[in-house]
């Protein structure tokens, strides 16, 4: 029994340092281990060839790596064994991959995705006659049906590429259905560009110069035919690339030849003529053509759809033109997405016949949670205007309809109204005080995602602390929860053997899946925190670790515990931090409330507007910093540097803006010129109020994100209650 146990503890040890050396990533010693697939399976278990192979892959040892998945192949866990057989396809000399895909193809030929890898590697070998047989076992209807390819019917994209390519290149002129299929009916993606470029590109390589030439010979036998699906090509191409005064040219030509379409096709006609023509009441008409002309239902509704959103871009802008496009809504989302275009340009034209939009539609919507940003714009509008009997009036109708969250907002900021006396009491209630007590309660308690709101009006309920922190924590558990154990260990072995950067890519694309990948909260938070050790080498990674827990703890099958809100609010960087706070004055709680909801803790984060770094600093603000502080050398990709010009900032925001924090805040995301202007408008509103007013929704919503994490960081950390620091924010 002891020598057993000092074997197993010698495993053990093992084990650990096999783990070290890929965690680092430390090729040269890995490859000077000259491990068998039998070592490691009896040390690591059979599953873990898998990882060790791709830790091959990336070392440039492909020999070694075909040895581990081979292995994989024969003595792992079925879910494992598929995975390794799925690399062979990808690893080792070609004949070495046909072999294996076509191996794969014959355990699994109804599997789209071994197709795709068998037809690939048939491209690759020349043997387009192959891609053809297994094509007639296929079920192309359903492979080439309308669909979004954002999941895993990218392999059915791929296929039928692939298939395509192969009747071009055996001279068969069957194509023509399948390419006119592929490019008119299925959504547009980056494997369609990837054919269109092979087989329209200018490779002079034998096979490619006969594909061409099966082209030409189609364009002189079908001319319409073959000019009509040229120019849809160049039109999605255009618009997937977002080069839309290309695609508003091509969709011109197609318009004039009034074919029918697809609506698929329609929607990208949309987009290529709403953002690369200004000749919009024309395409209005054209797309009002489109609507009264079109066969199916989806057709007629992107024809009125853009029909409405062109003239909306005219001189002649109505809202109305939306009620045409909700009329012809083929589903759902198209309803929604008319009635938010609708409810959106109406407020903008009239808020009073909004409201009464809202009031008569707010019944009829699907998805609220579709609405909330335009709930949101209502709100601020509302509050700007001081039309304080409007919002009132709006709360009583939407409550029962809006969001959760939205909601929420309302409740709130109705029960400010009547509390500051900005709503007459005699006008709408007998007892104000009671009924600002129940919409406190409703922006409290009901299940929402908005902490802000949850917060504020706990503190002007005076819920005892202990109840707030329940409140915290609390989070509705998913019925029927069926987690996805090969997949949790797929996701473990990633994060336990040296591969952590593939996890947060993994958890993304299983959620695009159909019947998506269900997550345990605890394994989640268990691979957070890998992911979070694993941010010194790959600071990347702490902004994986947060979005790991951030799309897990949306839909949990266990209560939250404080543990796992510390994975969703973690201290990274915490030396820089608490330096920099000690020095400019700030609390730690609202740096990290700061840096985290700029950055997520990605040091390298580079914003679209060029914003850079943990603080997300743009440059001629470093600069000003820089040359306050006396630096005359300086990196904004270096953490403590980011840090602390983030810190300075913030810090002389503050002084300037009368040691208000929400304000500089404000000013940190906006400018502290805009928001000067906005607390003149503002009058005299007490800070939560004002926040309902500013104009722009990024600014009120980073206003109430910041906040939000700062509560947590103080209630996590510093045992502080969230009224300490909502009330030390708002400095009221």
């Amino acid at each position: 029994m002891i020598a057993g146990c000092a074997r197993a503890q010698a495993r053990e040890e093992i084990l650990v340092s096999y783990r070290c050396i890929l965690a680092a990533k430390d090729y040269e010693a890995l490859l000077g281990l000259n491990l068998t697939p039998q070592q490691v399976s009896a040390i690591a278990g059979a599953d873990s060839l898998y990882f060790f192979g791709l830790h091959y892959v990336e070392a440039g040892d492909e020999k070694t790596a075909v040895r581990f998945f081979t292995e994989g192949k024969k003595y792992s866990t079925p879910y494992f064994a598929r995975l390794c057989a799925g690399e062979l396809t990808r690893t080792g000399t070609a004949s070495a991959r046909l072999t294996a895909a076509k191996q794969l193809y014959r355990e699994n030929p109804a599997d789209i995705a071994a197709c795709a890898g068998y037809a690939e590697n048939l491209r690759n070998a020349g043997d387009y006659r192959g891609i053809l047989r297994i094509a007639k076992n296929a079920d192309m209807e359903k492979i080439l049906s309308p669909g979004d390819d954002s999941a895993i019917t990218s392999d059915r994209s791929v296929f039928a590429g692939m298939v395509i390519e192969a009747l071009l290149a055996e001279k068969n002129e069957d194509f023509i259905p399948l390419l006119e299929q592929w490019v008119t009916d299925r959504t547009f993606t980056a494997e369609h560009i990837a054919l269109l470029e092979r087989i329209y590109g200018k490779d002079d390589e034998p096979r490619m110069k006969t594909i061409r030439e099966t082209l030409r010979t189609a364009e002189q036998s079908y001319p319409e035919r073959m000019e009509c699906i040229s120019a849809v090509v160049r039109m999605r191409s255009a618009v997937f690339q977002r080069e839309y005064g290309e695609a508003a040219d091509q969709a011109a030509l197609l318009a004039a030849g009034e074919p029918v379409f697809p609506g698929a096709v329609y929607s990208d006609m949309g987009r290529a003529l709403l953002y690369g023509s200004q000749d919009h009441k024309a395409n209005a008409e054209l797309f009002l053509s489109i609507a009264d002309k079109a066969a199916d239902p989806e057709s007629r509704f992107m024809g009125a759809f853009y029909a409405a959103r062109c003239f909306n871009q005219s001189e002649n802008s109505s809202a109305e033109m939306y009620l045409t496009a909700m009329e012809l809504a083929a589903n759902p989302a198209q309803y929604d997405n008319a009635l938010w275009y609708y409810l959106t340009t109406l407020l903008a034209e009239d808020r009073n016949r909004t409201i009464q939009a809202l009031e008569e539609f707010a019944p009829r919507w699907n998805d609220p949670d579709y609405f909330s940003d335009f709930m949101d714009r209502l709100s601020a509008e509302l509050m700007a205007a001081r039309e304080w009997d409007s919002y009132y009036r709006t709360y009583h109708f939407i409550r029962d309809y809006a969001a959760p969250s939205a909601a929420a907002q309302f409740s709130f900021v109705t029960a400010r109204l009547l509390e500051d006396g900005y709503i007459s009491p005699s006008v709408h209630t007998s007892d104000p005080e009671k009924e600002r007590r129940e919409y406190l309660l409703t922006a409290y308690s009901r299940d929402h995602g908005s902490l802000y709101y949850r917060v504020l009006a706990a503190d002007r309920l005076n819920i005892p602390f202990e109840d707030i922190s329940e409140s915290f924590l609390y989070r509705r558990q998913r019925e029927e929860f069926e987690p996805d154990t090969d997949f949790e260990a797929l996701l473990t072995g990633y994060a336990e053997f040296g591969l952590p950067e593939r996890v947060y890519p993994a958890v993304r694309a299983s959620s695009m899946q159909p019947g998506r990948v269900q997550l345990r909260l605890n394994t989640a938070a268990y691979l957070a925190e890998k992911l979070y050790d694993a941010g010194e080498r790959d600071p990347r990674l702490y902004a994986d670790s947060l979005r790991l827990m951030a799309a897990s703890i949306a839909e949990v099958d266990t209560p939250v515990t404080q543990d796992i809100l510390k994975k969703l609010y973690p201290r990274p960087y915490r030396g820089y931090v608490s330096d920099a706070a000690s020095l400019f004055g700030l609390e730690e709680h609202l740096l990290y409330g700061l840096i985290r909801t700029e950055s997520y803790f990605d040091k390298d984060a580079v914003s679209h507007a060029g914003a850079i770094g943990l603080a997300q600093l743009m440059r001629p603000t470093a600069g000003d910093v820089a040359r306050k502080l006396k630096v005359p050398e300086y990196d904004l990709l270096d953490a403590r540097t980011n840090i602390f010009f983030g810190a300075y900032y913030l810090s002389e925001l503050m002084g300037r803006l009368d040691n208000v924090p929400i304000l500089a805040l404000f000013s940190y995301n906006g400018g502290i010129t805009r928001v000067r202007n906005w607390v003149r408008a503002a009058g005299d509103l007490p800070p939560d109020l004002f926040l309902e007013t500013v104009p722009f929704a990024e600014t009120r919503d980073y206003g109430r994100k910041v906040l939000s994490a700062a509560v947590l960081y103080g209630y996590l950390y510093d045992d502080m209650s969230p009224a300490q620091i909502v009330h030390e924010i708002f400095a009221d």
